[in-house]
């Protein structure tokens, strides 16, 4: 018999476990969504305090997680590793999210500066991840 598990499946890729798991608020939020006492909500830019975190939607499913090695010889080797009866997706689409730069430290504090420099885009860059 495989042990059961969850899943929550975030968009894009994952550099990094820990920040994703507090991206959703945490491993006790984890588990209080699994046990049905809360949901989870998604927060893509966590130091930037104007965006607003997505909702994750509890989905019951029947998915097998399944542990893939590829071997030197091109095959696959696979075995069953886990039942997952329980998904926790995002049920919106991201909005636009317009981050400031690391000069204003990503949105993290109040803006430095004025809002004409903000507007004009000097300084903005990319998330910090």
């Amino acid at each position: 018999k495989l042990p059961r598990v969850s899943s929550v499946e975030v968009p894009g890729r994952v550099k990094d476990v820990e920040e994703a798991v507090a991206a959703v608020g945490g491993r006790r939020a984890v588990a209080d969504a699994i046990a049905d006492r809360a949901r989870l909500r998604l927060r893509l830019c966590r130091s930037y305090q104007f965006q607003a975190p997505m909702p994750m939607k509890r989905y019951r499913t029947s998915d097998l997680l399944v542990k893939a090695r590829k071997k030197p010889d091109g095959t696959w080797d696979c075995a069953p590793v886990a039942w997952v009866p329980t998904s926790f997706r995002a049920e919106v689409l991201a909005d636009f999210v317009f981050v400031p730069g690391e000069q204003l430290k990503y949105g993290e504090s109040p803006v430095i500066g004025s809002i004409e420099q903000e507007i004009s885009g000097e300084g903005v860059g990319g998330p910090p991840y």
